[in-house]
């Protein structure tokens, strides 16, 4: 596939998955990498190099609202999906160590992987834990560093990652932009957040 139809897909999916996330009124999710790159920058570390650029950035609707980071992959198979979900689990335990490092507030953010294709599905249980997090730290020692594994910080990011698949048909039961715009206002979850 050209680089451009997949640059295309990559545009396209990002939009289906903000809008399906959002469809649930649970999610505030205002910024698109095509479109405000600035704003889905997670830091893991100093330099150029330590910025990860997510597909989708916004916010969980809680009281106070929590921050999520949304990587979108469109595909129809289920190749190389599983290294980029480490590359995301290493990325999510970096940046809570970075932000802990040096003392910055911990907003508690949601990482979301979000794809249109099942992966690692003989081991899918096990894709959320702490085990898959020491893999992702072992694989991406570019990303996550030279300090030694921390377990307990693995438990906290454990908690804080998503795998999400997502049909096409998924969109036919999504809730429209308008209609989520009505809803919103009569939940007020976005008063509240």
């Amino acid at each position: 596939m050209a680089a451009e139809e997949t640059q295309e897909l990559g545009r396209e999916g990002a939009f289906l998955f903000k809008r399906w996330l959002e469809s649930t009124t649970y999610f505030d999710l205002p910024w698109i990498v095509y479109h405000q790159n600035g704003m889905c920058e997670v830091r893991f570390a100093e330099g150029p190099g330590g910025v990860k650029r997510f597909d989708i950035a916004g916010s969980w609707l809680q009281n106070p609202p929590i921050p999520v980071w949304v990587e979108g992959k469109r595909y129809t198979t289920d190749s190389g999906l599983k290294d980029m979900f480490l590359e995301m689990v290493a990325i999510a335990y970096a940046a809570y160590r970075y932000k802990k490092k040096n003392g910055s507030t911990d907003g508690g953010d949601q990482f979301i992987y979000a794809t249109t294709h099942p992966f690692a599905v003989s081991s899918w249980k096990q894709l959320i834990s702490t085990e898959t997090i020491k893999e992702a730290y072992k694989k991406y020692p570019q990303i996550v560093g030279d300090e030694s594994f921390n377990h307990d910080d693995a438990q906290v990011i454990r908690d804080r990652i998503w795998i999400i698949v997502w049909s096409e048909r998924q969109e036919e039961l999504s809730l429209k932009t308008e209609e989520i715009q009505s809803v919103w206002s009569l939940l007020k979850r976005k008063d509240i957040a």
